[in-house]
This record gives structure tokens, sequence and C-alpha cells, in this order.
């Protein structure tokens, strides 16, 4: 019992050494990190150690965090908060997780909290909402969830040289650094250092959905029409084709009116949604929840008979299936059929997809809508199955002639092989594997982006200018232009004032009386 008394006193003493140590004592301590990584480890990490990237900002108008966890599972980058859809692991992952994996410590600026809010570097997760200078949060974990990086990042530093405010989670002390300026020996020393840390889903999700290339597409068609939910019937407007031969540049299409032609800058726009969509948000896919996202199916005999319905099968059954506002095709060189069904506008919160928020009922521009994709082949337009045909057909076609002529070399034809008789078309396997990708999800599209899927009408055509009126004086045509001669026309008498013909050698009786002009003719043949 002696002893307590000692321990509390040396505890005391122990705990009164900060008041008398002078402030640049602190400092020097703090000094020492500088020019060290500002992560967990103390040592350079690599991004195969990366297993998990997690960004947390703060959102303003909801005056909460927001949180965005990419994980790499089986090899491929997946957004867990958004029903585990892929991420872009080549662009975003790889830029956010490189910029901090190993952020050298600059100068030391404070290891005083009170200043974290001047200088942007306030925890989002701070519980006091009413606090400002909230930084962006950045947290790098590996394979055993152990923490690799767990980076506040805070305000530019004035004049700073592309410098800023840092500081580590679980530390005070606040650095100036530059991101992304360290770089392993694999990684390009001279891509873009800088650096943008986003927590919005449309940031991290690949920015082509569909995977097609311009050149590729061959055909398009625009269906535009709504569905009736109170009538249950189908109020169609117009249904477009579009077609572009192999080579081609110029779309052509047979419902053109009369004086107009096809608006190359709607179809431009049409291609660039095809090869470039971008995601707002995405949704599970469900058969209860189908209906609800403004997709209808029927089965309807009449409906599944019309050859431009959509039919899919849901539980082994075929229905023809008809999107609240509308369908596009994409048809490709290699017969696969890319279609876009347009359902409800979307009223839930597309960051937090998990919460269930209230539908928007009312026709605002604006607003997201839901779309769902579904892909099939179509042998008739895949142009690699057409030309195979083709030379089988001659190569058959010659050896039934050969056979013809030499019934001895019928008995020589070799049978078709059973194997070769039912394999299944390149086509027809990649139109599978992409429909199993499309059909795990509902898939959300901004206002623009819809308006760019589904033109109007109006939008399709525009009128043809004008042929070029000559002006009068102008000059004559080109020498390759080929005018249209009239015919030859028999020649005339001379004119009065033209030189007289010589007398004749002698006169006679029968030339007292001028002859009238002979009609020229025709050389004997």
């Amino acid at each position: 019992m002696k002893s307590l008394p000692i321990i509390l006193a040396v505890l005391a003493i122990g705990t009164a050494i900060p008041a008398w140590i002078p402030m640049s004592a602190t400092q020097v301590v703090e000094a020492d990190l500088v020019g060290q990584l500002l992560n967990r480890t103390g040592k350079q990490v690599t991004a195969e150690q990366v297993t998990s990237v997690r960004v947390v900002t703060w959102d303003d108008t909801a005056s909460a965090p927001k949180v965005l966890e990419v994980k790499r599972s089986q090899g491929s980058w997946i957004i867990p908060s958004h029903y585990s859809y892929p991420a872009d692991g080549g662009t975003r992952v790889g830029k956010t997780s490189g910029g901090v994996r190993n952020v050298v410590r600059g100068r030391l600026v404070t290891r005083d909290s009170k200043q974290h809010e001047d200088l942007g570097v306030v925890d989002p997760f701070f519980e006091d909402d009413k606090i400002k200078g909230r930084g962006k949060r950045v947290v790098l974990k590996d394979a055993t969830e152990g923490v690799l990086v767990d980076m506040i990042i805070g305000k530019s530093v004035p004049d700073g040289d592309n410098l800023v405010f840092v500081r580590d989670a679980d530390d005070s002390a606040v650095y100036t650094a530059r991101l992304g300026a360290y770089k392993t020996d694999e990684e390009d020393q001279s891509a873009d250092t800088s650096y943008d840390v986003s927590s919005r889903f449309v940031d991290w999700v690949e920015t082509d959905l569909l995977k097609l290339k311009s050149d590729n597409i061959r055909a398009i068609s625009v269906s535009d029409y709504s569905v009736n939910e109170q009538t249950a019937a189908i109020e169609e407007r117009s249904l477009s084709r579009f077609t572009r031969a192999a080579g081609a540049t110029e779309w052509t299409s047979p419902q053109t009116p009369e004086g107009k032609r096809v608006l190359k800058d709607t179809v431009d726009k049409l291609l660039t949604q095809a090869t470039s969509l971008r995601l707002s948000g995405v949704r599970k896919f469900s058969l209860e929840w189908l209906t609800q996202a403004g997709f209808f199916p029927s089965e309807s005999p009449q409906l599944l008979g019309r050859p431009d319905s959509l039919k899919v099968a849901f539980n082994n059954k075929i229905y023809a299936l008809f999107g609240n506002e509308g369908r596009v095709d994409f048809t490709t060189k290699d017969g696969l059929r890319y279609s876009l069904l347009f359902g409800e506008i979307s009223g839930e919160d597309e960051d937090k997809p998990s919460g269930e928020a209230a539908q928007a009922k009312q026709q605002d521009t604006g607003h997201n809508r839901y779309m769902s994709v579904y892909v099939a082949y179509d042998p008739a337009a895949d142009e690699d199955a057409i030309k195979a045909k083709a030379e089988a057909d001659a190569k058959k076609a010659e050896a039934d002639k050969a056979a013809a002529a030499d019934p001895t070399k019928a008995a020589e034809k070799p049978a078709d092989k059973p194997d070769e008789v039912a394999k299944v078309a390149p086509g027809q396997t990649r139109a599978a594997k992409a429909q199993a990708r499309f059909s795990q999800f509902f898939y959300v599209i901004s206002d623009e982006n819809f308006k760019a899927l589904r033109p109007a009408l109006d939008k399709l055509f525009e009128a043809k200018p004008a042929d070029p009126v000559p002006a009068p004086g102008a000059a004559e045509p080109a020498p390759d232009a080929f005018p249209v001669l009239p015919p030859p026309a028999a020649p005339l008498p001379a004119p009065d004032d033209s030189p007289a013909p010589p007398p004749p050698a002698a006169a006679t009786p029968a030339a007292a009386t001028p002859a009238a002009p002979a009609t020229p003719t025709p050389p004997a043949p």
C-alpha cells in the first residue's frame, strides 16, 4: 500500500512534462515523419494488395456522409452497395487506389484538430452535422480486411503546385502532399497526376454498357409507343427503321416521308448512346417488380403473332414484352439484336438503391428512367453466316454438277457429319452470353439519354435541301456534264447578204428560173 503514493506521484510528474516542454520539441518529433509514406504499413503498397476501396464524402443536401465501396471478387471489381454491379476496374478503381497508396508526407502543417475545419480535413463521419470543412476519406484494405490506407483529403494548398492537405484518419497531424505523384516501376510515369475522389455510382461504372462498335451496327429500329395502363392497350405513334450497308456512311429508311431525308444528327446520337451509354443507377431484376418498373408481359396471341414483338421467356413461358415508353433495337453485322425497352420514371434515390423511395408518377422532365436490355440472335442478319452458307451452297452445287456429269463420283461424295450439322453459330453463343449479363438488372438512365435513345418522329427526318436553280447567265456546264444536244437540222439557204455563187459556164433556158433548195439526200450505203 505504501507504493501507491509513489506511483501516483510519478504519474503526476509524467503528465506535467508536456506543460513545460517547448512547442518546437513537439514539432521536431512530428517532423521526423516528413518524407515517409502516409499509410498503415510504413512501406510501399502494391496494386495487387488492394482488394477493397472505400470512398466517403459529405452530402450537403442530406447532411450525411455518402459512402461507396468497391471490392475485388474473383478477379473483377464489383459495387456491393449496388447489387454487386461490375465497377470500372480499369480506370476509376486504379486511379483512386493509385492516388493514395503511396503518398509521401510533405511539410507538417499542424497537429491542432481545431484547424481541421479551415484545412478541409474534418472526417465526413464526424457526428456534428453543423461543422464545415469535411474532407474526402479513402480507405484501402487487403484480402484479410487489414487497413492499408485510411486517409482524409482536404483543400488544396494555396499556391502549392497541386499540393493538398492530408492526414491519417486516426491522427490529428496534417501534412501537405501530392496525390498520385508516387508511382511504382510498372506504372506509367507520364500519366496524369490529377486526382478526383468521387462517391457517385455513375463515376464508378463502365461507360460502355452494350459494348458495341459503331461500325458494326447495320440496322436501327425506333418504336415510339406508350402503354396505357388503364386500358392495357398499346398506343402506337410510329415505327421507323434505318439500315446501312457494310462500308456505307449514309443511313436509309423505307419510312422516309416524301421530300425528306434521314436526319443524320439524330442517328449519330443514337450511335453514341449505343457505344458509350452511361448509367445513372441499377436495380436487381425481379419478376415481382417487372410491371412496377414499367415493363408489361402479354400472353395475347395477337401481340405474340406480331413480327416486331419482343418475345421473352419467364418461368419457361413465352410472352410478348413491352416497355411503358417504347423501344429501340440495334442490329449488328454478326446478327445480334440488342433491344432496349424504356419503362417507368425512376423515383428512387439511385445513389442509395436499397432504400425504397416513392415512385414518381408525374411525367416531369429531368427524371431518370428504367430500362431493360434483351439480346437475341438473328441468323438472317449474320453477315459471316450468310457468306459461309453461300460458299457452302456453291460448293454443293458444284459437287452436284460434277456428280451429274459423272455418276461414279456420287458414291465418293462424303456425307454430312452430325457434329457439323448441329454446330451452334458463334453469334448465337455471344447472344446467350450477353443476355445472361443483361437479365440480372433493371438499368436506370438519365432523361437526356432516354430522349437521345428514343427520339420522337419529328426528330428522325428533315426536309431535303432544294435543288439549286441556275441563275441567269450561269457558266456553261462542266465538261463531264455531257449535255443532251438536239438532232441535226437540215441545212438552210444562205442569207441574202452572202456572196453570190459564181455564174454558170453556159446559160440554158432551164437556168433562167431559179430552182428551189434541194433536200439533202443521204449518201448511198
